[in-house]
């Protein structure tokens, strides 16, 4: 093997890729969960307004599930993140009477960039450590 066939061996045996289900299951599951915690929390108990912003508290279940699946399937963030957000946009569409329909869409809007952002961070991380 020549210099750039070993070096291209080398740069490919450390890169995840593919999708993985586990990081979707476990992306949807805490999407599913906050969902559902989120519903019984602002529309099945009417909770008194004015303690937490509803729109923001979907927005966090959103960012919590993308980054737990960009971290756990860092092959393919994008992929993951869009995965993990479908279960709290589907539940908030269908049963949330609380934030609007477009402040649901928009908060899963933020699991893919929060999917990408949790995997470059990681990467970077793994990156400055082999580094050392």
């Amino acid at each position: 093997m020549t210099d750039p066939d070993i070096a291209a061996a080398n740069s490919s045996r450390g890169k995840p890729r593919g999708i993985r289900p586990l990081a979707m299951v476990i992306g949807t599951a805490i999407s599913t969960v906050g969902g559902l915690a989120l519903l019984a929390r602002y529309d099945w108990a009417r909770a008194a307004p004015g303690q937490i912003d509803p729109g923001a508290a979907w927005a966090f279940v959103q960012f919590v599930a993308g980054a737990w699946a960009g971290v756990t399937g860092a092959g393919s963030p994008l992929v993951h993140g869009l995965v993990a957000g479908v279960p709290a946009l589907l539940l908030g569409l269908i049963w949330g009477h609380t934030v609007p329909n477009h402040l649901h869409v928009v908060a899963y809007c933020v699991a893919p960039a929060a999917a990408i952002l949790a995997a470059g961070v990681m990467r970077y991380s793994v990156r400055q450590a082999s580094s050392r």
